[in-house]
């Protein structure tokens, strides 16, 4: 899975624009504007299950990653971003990340945002990330490519579009 998304990094052909239509994860209770119909996936990362939704833009790949986490609701949100933000600069090769905590939306949810740089193969692309925990679920809002692309307004436009539904 790591493979495809960092690839899909390096291997982007379209736009993120206005007039793409909103993903509905009705499961993951989440939506989100994707330049096209993302891949999903799901994978059982110990007791984690990962739910994956990737789609490519120009220059960069989109990603939202969700999991219900093992102490629900529970969990203390400080300690769930610092272990999603650790866990994802890890997984990805991460250098030079500058995190943040943040609220998000409209019920001032727990969040973080990263930014930093990814070595995809032997390319190094912008990392640009917000982690959001809502009740006893973890969101991983990701974007990897070129840094006009990920700081740019395709970037903005798709961590703008992020909303956590109920």
């Amino acid at each position: 899975m790591r493979s495809a998304v960092l690839a899909a990094a390096v291997l982007s052909s379209a736009g993120l624009s206005a007039q793409d239509k909103k993903y509905e994860s009705k499961e993951g209770k989440y939506a989100v504007a994707f330049p096209g119909a993302p891949e999903t996936d799901s994978d059982k990362v110990g007791d984690l299950t990962l739910h994956t939704a990737t789609a490519e833009g120009k220059g960069v790949v989109f990603v939202v990653t969700w999991s219900d986490l093992p102490g629900g609701a529970g969990a203390k949100p400080a300690d769930v971003l610092g272990t999603g933000e650790k866990t994802l600069a890890a997984g990805l090769g991460a250098k030079g990340v500058k995190a943040k905590d943040v609220t998000f939306g409209p019920d001032k949810l727990p969040a973080r945002e990263l930014a930093g740089e990814a070595v995809v193969g032997a390319v190094t692309k912008q990392l640009r990330a917000t982690l959001i925990v809502s009740g006893g679920r973890l969101y991983q809002v990701v974007a990897i490519g070129t840094k006009e692309a990920v700081t740019g307004r395709a970037g903005d436009a798709f961590f703008e579009s992020f909303e956590v539904r109920k």
